[in-house]
């Protein structure tokens, strides 16, 4: 067999996987657009949203919004779930229809994975108790106190939880998804397609700062967070 042959061959053997990305309103659209782009790109993802609301979702800006989404609890199984992170992080917290729906997947699911706070979202459910987790960086302590062990890192994966830092790093933690489920050389060629090329050294980022300057930055970022967090709270609740 030529190697062209066995090129097809492995195409046509390798497994499709299922992927379910959460949404909610006051998500962060990137927390999930990034990994849509990137896992949606491949030919091995079959991917779709789960929708917390029957409603059209609007992100944490007001300027954007999702409409005709399945709903979560039309989804019994998937083999990847993705919870992205956001302002309305903590009003998914309160869902304990969505927090038992998590669990659920959980239990079937091959990788359990986050962006940004939907790490904060995970850990409330438990499935993140003394497992190694990132979030975003001014958010490692409010997961450690939900009982996760948090990193300052770009991603983490321990076990069968992938996690990953803020916003775009969930670009990063996609790639390395398509890497170990499918191949190293199948996450080159999708971030090729995108032309998605980082350069990550610098100076100034959260994962070089002293820990001192990180809580002084950190202390801005929740008091602006805060903010945003109870608004979309008051908004689903009124």
């Amino acid at each position: 067999m030529n190697n062209q042959s066995k090129a097809n061959q492995t195409v046509k053997t390798q497994k499709r996987y299922t992927v379910t990305i959460l949404a909610y309103p006051g998500m962060t659209m990137l927390d999930a657009i990034g990994p849509n782009d990137i896992l949606g790109n491949s030919e091995f993802i079959d991917l779709t949203w789960a929708s917390t609301e029957k409603d059209p979702i609007s992100n944490d800006m007001k300027s954007l919004a999702l409409s005709d989404l399945t709903y979560f609890k039309d989804i019994s199984s998937t083999d990847v779930l993705l919870v992205p992170g956001g302002a309305g992080d903590h009003y998914v917290m309160q869902r304990t229809d969505v927090l038992a729906w998590i669990k659920q997947m959980n239990e079937q699911t091959i990788l359990t994975t986050s962006v940004c706070t939907g790490a904060l979202i995970l850990a409330k459910t438990g499935i993140l108790r003394d497992i190694k987790s990132c979030s975003h960086w001014a958010c490692l302590d409010e997961l450690k106190k939900l009982g996760a062990k948090p990193e300052r890192k770009r991603f983490v994966h321990d076990g069968k939880y992938v996690s990953s830092s803020g916003v775009s790093a969930g670009i990063d933690m996609s790639l390395y998804l398509l890497k170990k489920l499918v191949s190293k050389e199948h996450a080159r060629d999708i971030r090729f397609a995108i032309e998605y090329f980082p350069n990550q050294f610098h100076l100034f980022n959260s994962y070089t700062l002293p820990k001192f300057l990180m809580a002084k930055l950190a202390k801005r970022f929740h008091a602006i967070f805060k903010h945003a967090r109870s608004k979309v709270i008051n908004e689903k609740n009124t």
